[in-house]
């Protein structure tokens, strides 16, 4: 049976007004009253926690910058993928964010995905499934980054220009940019003692491998004046050490070259240096 409220609120009154009659019941009134309006007063401060909690980001309270370690990557060179996430309003606010969020995705000239950061729908892949709010102040960041190994694609995808793509579950904040996909010549070019002290022009992609004569010296690992030009190539030989050219620019390549007959002999020890000079390849079509 359902009684109306206006019958219940008439009975609480009747009953109050009866205890009222007796003083011993004075006091069983005033917890009535208090009980009640500590239970309004607490209500009232859930509401007001509930109506004050950060609401999630919208993509006009925060700004999206999307970078890799290198505007230019080689087939089997890991591209580093970097999304930082920042928050440019005046208001606290929250993002979602997980294995799945945010997500990174390659794609090629044709709209096609070549590969994506835990994404099931581009290739099979464990990933850890979890999603949690990340609350940002205003002028706080969040940053993901993610790897791609390039190798995993190099039977299909081609050389070229591709577009990188961030977003976040469940919002419209995105962002997007480029970079270009060279494969590596399968003849590297070769220095030699003979190209100590010259200037040395490749392209981004192009591997470089030092060959040096090892009957009479014994040469030290190569030092290199910055390690962003040129990158390590993983399994090369230690006598023969090879580089890619990975990004544009300049660097000064040296090693010295100790004569194996030392202390033994009086001869000199050797330096060869050279600088390598890395262009950005024009894709075809430009």
């Amino acid at each position: 049976m359902i009684v109306p409220l206006a019958n219940v609120r008439r009975r609480f009154v009747r009953y109050v007004a009866q205890l009222r009659g007796n003083r011993s019941s004075r006091l069983v009134v005033g917890l009535l009253i208090v009980s009640a309006s500590t239970g309004v007063l607490a209500g009232a401060r859930d509401l007001a926690a509930a109506s004050s909690a950060p609401l999630p980001c919208t993509a006009s309270q925060v700004r999206i910058a999307l970078t890799t370690n290198t505007p230019s990557a080689v087939v089997g060179q890991v591209v580093v993928v970097r999304a930082t996430l920042t928050n440019t309003s005046t208001v606290t606010c929250t993002v979602t964010i997980g294995a799945t969020s945010p997500t990174f995705t390659v794609y090629d000239r044709a709209g096609v995905a070549r590969w994506s950061y835990c994404d099931s729908r581009v290739r099979p892949e464990v990933c850890p499934q979890y999603l949690r709010l990340v609350t940002l102040a205003p002028g706080h960041q969040f940053v993901k980054t993610a790897s791609w190994a390039t190798s995993k694609v190099a039977p299909v995808t081609p050389a070229g220009i591709y577009r990188l793509e961030c977003r976040f579950v469940g919002t419209s904040i995105a962002a997007s940019a480029h970079f270009y996909l060279a494969r590596s010549p399968s003849s590297p070019r070769v220095m030699t003692e003979a190209d100590a002290g010259r200037i040395v022009t490749l392209n981004v992609g192009r591997e470089i491998e030092l060959r040096f004569a090892t009957s009479t010296y014994v040469w030290s690992t190569p030092r290199l004046s910055t390690t962003t030009v040129l990158t390590a190539v993983a399994g090369a030989s230690p006598s023969t050490p090879t580089y890619v050219a990975a990004s544009p620019g300049r660097v000064a390549v040296s090693t010295i070259g100790t004569p194996r007959c030392y202390p033994q002999c009086l001869m000199p020890s050797r330096i060869v240096r050279f600088v390598v000079r890395v262009l950005q390849p024009v894709p075809a079509g430009k």
